[in-house]
C-alpha cells in the first residue's frame, strides 16, 4: 500500500485548499480502531452464541434422555406383551415431550425388544420371551435429526446432532458365587473338607470332576451351554442342589459384573510401592497400611511367599494388581503363609487382581488366605486344608486334597430377584 509521503507527493499538484483535507485523511488512523472493535465485538457475539446454543442442546438432550429412561422403565414392566409395552413406552414419551417442537413423536421414537446379554452388554433382537426394551429418541421435528440453532444459524450452522437411548432390563435372579469359572474355562472340585458358598460354571466351561464334597453348604449353578459337566452323585452333595436350567441370564450377568470389576481395578493407579517381585520367606512380615476410607493399590509382576506374613492394616480397600509386561505368564505362589487383617481391614475389601495371565498356587495346610482372587485369564490351584476366606473367580479352577473354603463374595447382595434397571 502507498505510504504517507508517497500519497502526499501524489496530490502535490492539487490546490492548497484541496490538499489539506486529503492530508488530514491520510494521517488519520482512528478508523483502524473501529475495525478492531468491530472484529472483537463479532468474536464476543460468536462465543456467546456458541454458549447459548450449546446450553440449549444440552437441555434438549437431557430432556430426551429423561423421556427415554421413563419410557423404557414403564414398558419393561409389561413384557413379554410387546404390544402393551410399546403402547406404554409411547404414552410416557408423549407425557415427557410435550410442546410444539415435538409434533411427530412417532417419527422420533425407535422401540426395540430383545434379550439382554449381561456379558456382552448388548441387546439381541428376539421375539421369544424378550426381557428388555430399548427406547431411542434421535430426532427433533423440523430439524432433520438436529437441534435447530438459536443464534448460530446466522452463520450457516445447521444445528447439533443429538439423541438419547435407554435400555431397561427386567428384574433377574442375582447370584452370590463364591467360586466362579469363566466361560470356556475348567472347574475341578475333588476331595474337600468343606465348601461354604455357591459354585458357578459359566458358558463353555468343562467340569467333569465334581466329587467328594459332602460338606458343601451352597448350590452348584451350571450354565445350560457348558462344554461338559458331570459329578459323582454318591459324594457330591451341595445343600442347595445342582441347578442346570433357568440361571443362564444370571450367570451371564455375574460374569459381566466380575469382568467389569476386574477391569476397573486394573485401571487404578498405584498408591503404594512394594518390592517387585514380592518375595518373602523364613517368618518375615511385611505390613501394608491402607488409606483410611480410600483405596490402596499395589502393582506387582510376581509374588512368592513361603513361610511369611503379609499384614493389611486399616479400613481401606486393598487392591493388588498383577501384570507381566513381557507377555509371559506370571507366577503367584502362596505357601505356608498368612494374610492378616488388622485395624478394620475386611476380607470382602481385599482384591488379588490378575490383569494378565498368571498361575496361582495356594497350598500347605498352614495357609491363611483372605480376599478375592480375580483372574479372567488365569489358573488357580488351591489344595490342602488351608484356611481360605474369600472368593475365587478365574478361567481355570482346581480345588482338591481336603481343602477348606469359606466363600465371601466381593460385593454386598444376596441371591434373589433384582429390580428392573437401566443400561445407557
Amino acid at each position: 500500500m502507498t505510504d504517507r509521503n508517497e500519497m502526499t507527493a501524489a496530490f502535490s499538484g492539487f490546490p492548497a485548499r484541496a490538499r489539506r483535507p486529503i492530508a488530514r485523511f491520510v494521517a488519520d488512523r482512528s478508523g483502524s480502531l473501529t475495525s478492531m472493535a468491530l472484529a472483537g465485538t463479532l468474536g464476543i457475539l460468536m462465543v456467546g452464541a456458541l454458549a447459548i446454543d450449546s446450553a440449549n442442546a444440552y437441555l434438549v438432550r437431557n430432556r430426551l434422555q429423561l423421556a427415554a429412561d421413563a419410557a423404557s422403565l414403564a414398558a419393561v414392566k409389561a413384557l413379554p406383551d410387546t404390544d402393551a409395552a410399546r403402547a406404554l413406552a409411547m404414552d410416557y414419551v408423549r407425557k415427557n415431550l410435550e410442546g410444539p417442537e415435538y409434533t411427530d413423536l412417532a417419527g422420533i421414537t425407535d422401540i426395540e425388544f430383545g434379550e439382554w446379554d449381561g456379558y456382552a452388554k448388548s441387546l439381541a433382537s428376539s421375539a421369544n420371551d424378550p426381557d428388555a426394551v430399548s427406547v431411542v429418541l434421535n430426532k427433533r421435528h423440523g430439524a432433520g435429526g438436529r437441534i435447530a440453532p438459536l443464534l448460530l444459524g446466522m452463520i450457516g450452522f445447521d444445528g447439533f446432532q443429538t439423541g438419547a437411548r435407554a435400555v431397561a432390563v427386567k428384574g433377574r435372579i442375582s447370584l452370590n458365587c463364591s467360586i466362579f469359572a469363566f466361560r470356556n474355562g475348567t472347574g475341578i472340585i475333588n476331595s474337600s473338607t468343606s465348601i461354604t458358598g455357591d459354585v458357578c460354571y459359566a458358558r463353555g466351561v468343562t467340569s467333569t470332576t465334581n466329587q467328594k464334597a459332602e460338606d458343601f453348604f451352597g448350590t452348584t449353578i451350571v450354565h445350560s451351554q457348558v462344554a461338559a459337566f458331570s459329578y459323582t452323585d454318591k459324594n457330591f452333595f451341595p445343600t442347595g442342589g445342582i441347578e442346570t436350567e433357568d440361571f443362564d441370564e444370571a450367570l451371564d450377568d455375574e460374569e459381566g459384573r466380575l469382568m467389569s470389576l476386574a477391569a476397573s481395578l486394573a485401571a487404578l493407579p498405584p498408591t503404594t510401592v512394594l518390592p517387585d517381585p514380592l518375595e518373602l520367606s523364613g517368618g518375615s512380615t511385611i505390613t501394608v497400611t491402607g488409606l483410611t476410607g480410600g483405596t490402596t493399590v499395589v502393582d506387582l509382576s510376581g509374588f512368592n511367599l513361603n513361610g511369611a506374613t503379609i499384614r493389611l492394616s486399616g479400613d481401606s480397600q486393598f487392591v493388588f494388581n498383577f501384570r507381566k509386561k513381557d507377555g509371559t505368564r506370571g507366577n503367584f505362589d502362596f505357601s505356608d503363609s498368612k494374610i492378616e487383617l488388622v485395624n478394620g481391614a475386611k476380607t470382602e475389601k481385599v482384591f488379588w487382581n490378575f490383569v494378565t495371565a498368571f498361575d496361582v498356587m495356594v497350598n500347605k495346610d498352614t495357609n491363611v488366605f483372605r480376599g478375592t482372587i480375580l483372574g479372567p485369564t488365569s489358573s488357580v490351584i488351591y489344595h490342602n486344608p488351608a484356611d481360605f476366606d474369600g472368593m475365587i473367580a478365574a478361567l481355570d479352577i482346581n480345588l482338591h486334597s481336603m481343602f477348606d473354603f469359606y466363600g465371601v463374595p466381593p460385593l454386598e447382595g444376596s441371591t434373589g430377584e433384582t429390580p428392573s434397571r437401566l443400561m445407557h
